[in-house]
């Protein structure tokens, strides 16, 4: 149990981490938070969409127009 609560923690934390380097402009610190809840295992899907999501936000600010819409799209699929 405590293992389980432990990598809740972990999941949110990398949300957290994400949005904050988000907000400071770290986007390069931000895209590996963001992609590290997409290479977790125990992380729920709901998880995974706004990470996704966030990550097509990234890639905006940096200018990668081509992949934020990649992204994007595939944030737009996972929402059916």
């Amino acid at each position: 149990m405590l293992k389980r609560h432990r990598c809740q923690k972990f999941r949110r934390a990398y949300l957290e981490l994400g949005n904050i380097a988000l907000i400071e402009g770290k986007l390069d610190e931000a895209e590996k938070d963001y992609s590290a809840i997409l290479k977790l295992l125990s992380a729920s899907e709901e998880q995974k969409k706004k990470a996704i999501y966030k990550l097509g936000k990234v890639k905006f600010y940096q200018g990668n127009f081509d992949e934020a819409r990649v992204i994007c799209h595939k944030f737009s699929k996972s929402k059916r």
